[in-house]
């Protein structure tokens, strides 16, 4: 059986990245996509991707990550994301070609996560502690990343 935070984080990706159709639709995510392939091919926990990126106009590869903190015995607990897009997908996403993709990903993600009194969170509080472009390896892609540090309310 899994943890309860295993659990509830399980609900959030389920209940509301998801079922968000903006993500979706910033993720150029296909209609009709199921949520196995949805976290096989473009929502993949880190640790578990297997294969070049090589297909998908975008990939949001996340980890979960912990850091000493001041405090004795306290945990600094954080969630980074790293969104990968084409770069002939880069400045498509509205008409105003100097928005980027990967920021509009980001701000996506930063709203969904950070609603105030959402149920779906599972007790979950979120807040955004960074946000910068990386370098990347594979060719023809540009890397952004948003974290978050997060606390767990009972």
């Amino acid at each position: 059986m899994l943890p309860a935070w295993q659990n509830e984080w399980n609900n959030i990706i389920r209940y509301v990245i998801f079922q968000d159709e903006t993500l979706k639709t910033l993720m150029k995510i296909p209609t009709g996509t199921s949520i196995l392939t949805f976290l096989d091919k473009h929502f993949i926990e880190t640790g578990i991707a297997d294969e070049t990126l090589s297909s998908e106009d975008v990939r949001i590869i996340y980890g979960d990550f912990h850091s000493e903190g001041l405090i004795p015995h306290f945990l600094k607990q954080q969630l980074s994301f790293d969104i990968y897009v084409k770069k002939s997908e880069l400045r498509n996403a509205t008409k105003d070609r100097l928005m980027l993709r990967t920021h509009l990903i980001a701000n996506r993600l930063n709203a969904l996560l950070t609603k105030k009194d959402d149920p779906n969170l599972g007790g979950f509080v979120f807040r955004v502690i960074g946000e910068t472009s990386l370098g990347t390896s594979l060719i023809g892609y540009t890397r952004y990343n948003i974290t978050f540090e997060y606390k767990r309310t009972t």
